[in-house]
């Protein structure tokens, strides 16, 4: 069975902790996109703002000018007026 939404969230942090600069992992739009969806929670999840942070900034060293954008929000504690992708 594929992983998806929650649990394929749960499967990539996995991924990436495990090698946070993993070119099969670095997608920084989709990290990006991730970060958001943490910051603002989903489905029953709670939201992470620190663990989105973690994404936005990834996906900032990654070049993802959207990232350093959101992460800097975030940073101001702005929560979800980030940039989408």
């Amino acid at each position: 069975m594929d992983c998806y939404v929650k649990s394929n969230i749960i499967c990539k942090e996995k991924q990436i902790k495990a090698n946070p600069r993993s070119n099969y992992f670095g997608d920084a739009t989709a990290l990006n996109n991730i970060g958001l969806m943490i910051e603002s929670g989903y489905g029953e999840v709670l939201p992470q703002i620190e663990k989105a942070q973690q994404y936005f900034r990834e996906a900032h060293y990654l070049g993802n000018s959207d990232a350093t954008i959101n992460l800097a929000l975030s940073l101001l504690n702005l929560g979800s007026a980030g940039v989408q992708s």
